[in-house]
């Protein structure tokens, strides 16, 4: 009998403790949830301040491209541009610059970068166009130069033009012996991205247009 009480009184337990064990592992799994989202909350707002100071540091609330003509025998592309600055004096002058950073020749003390001549309009936006290499990475950035002080700002990266727009050989079953040639140019392509919401309503000129591939936008607010 008194064994027999034994056993139950060591079962009682032995399920408490199982119960504890539980309770502790739900306890831990609900810690380990809480402390996931806390960090994913930080890291969202820090990627939000890091936002909101890049478009506050920026010299532009506004910028465009758009390639306008390829030619593959001078294996060449045209870029037209457009930007917005946000603030620019009669002493400023503006240069806008592209690199070819696919090039066999590019170093950074000395790489391959042509300029865009701007015009500015009756908007305040700044138009250009410039002729570059047929390259897989072209990079542009602005130049703002006031009394021999000069601001710079690296605007964006274009990527894959030359892969985008070079001869692909297809061969069809029927006949397999006579390669057809086929060029694919993808243009115009136009990319846009706005750092100040006031910029918007004049923007939506820029992009009214659609083009045969597409617009790719980037719009942030202020």
């Amino acid at each position: 009998m008194a064994l027999a009480a034994l056993i139950a009184v060591g079962v009682h337990y032995n399920n408490r403790i199982n119960t504890l064990s539980t309770q502790v592992n739900d306890l831990r799994s609900q810690l380990y949830n809480v402390q996931n989202n806390l960090s994913n909350q930080i890291a969202g707002i820090s990627s939000n301040v890091s936002d909101i100071l890049e478009r506050e540091s920026s010299l532009l609330s506004q910028f465009s491209y758009e390639v306008t003509k390829v030619d593959l025998k001078k294996q060449e592309c045209t870029l037209a541009f457009s930007l917005l600055p946000k603030t620019i004096g009669e002493n400023t002058a503006v240069s806008l610059l592209v690199t070819d950073r696919s090039s066999s020749s590019y170093t950074s003390d000395s790489p391959p970068t042509r300029t865009a001549d701007l015009k500015q309009d009756s908007f305040g936006y700044l138009h250009g166009e410039v002729t570059v290499p047929l390259s897989d990475e072209l990079s542009v950035s602005v130049n703002f130069k006031t009394h021999g002080e000069t601001q710079s700002e690296e605007l964006d990266t274009i990527y894959n033009l030359k892969t985008q727009n070079s001869p692909v050989l297809y061969h069809f079953p029927i006949c397999a012996e006579t390669p057809v040639r086929r060029s694919p140019i993808n243009f115009p392509l136009k990319r846009v991205w706005i750092t100040d919401s006031a910029a918007l309503p004049l923007a939506s000129t820029t992009t009214a247009t659609s083009a045969p591939c597409g617009l790719n936008t980037r719009a942030t607010a202020s």
